[in-house]
């Protein structure tokens, strides 16, 4: 549910910012599935949230969702966790996802234990 909070807060922001090309990263690929597949059984409790968020995909902009090569998303993800705060907005990466960001910017990645499965999807 805090993940799909997160894309639909920055997707709303993105949106009335004016971008009109959007990268998506998640770090979640069940999240992933409710917001690119239609044939996919929704938990009742979170179908506000996604059909928010394929809402805000569906406007006329560009949008590519990615699950990997993403450890900026999954550090800002475990951090969250141990959070009181609900939204934190950064106008600049965090020193504490200093070498995810360096990762993810010369496209070495980060070892994830996953099924494997679509990489990216563009909406």
């Amino acid at each position: 549910m805090a993940e799909l909070a997160a894309v639909r807060h920055g997707l709303e922001m993105a949106w009335n910012m004016g971008f009109k090309s959007l990268h998506l990263e998640l770090d979640s690929k069940v999240v992933l599935s409710w917001l690119t597949n239609n044939n996919v059984n929704y938990p009742t409790n979170m179908m506000p949230l996604i059909g928010d968020c394929r809402n805000l995909l569906d406007q006329e902009w560009e949008v590519h969702v990615y699950r990997e090569a993403n450890g900026c998303v999954d550090e800002l993800a475990k951090w969250g966790t141990r959070q009181q705060t609900l939204v934190f907005v950064y106008s600049t990466y965090p020193s504490f996802v200093d070498v995810s960001y360096v990762r993810d910017l010369t496209g070495l990645g980060e070892t994830r234990l996953c099924t494997p499965g679509a990489d990216a999807t563009e909406i």
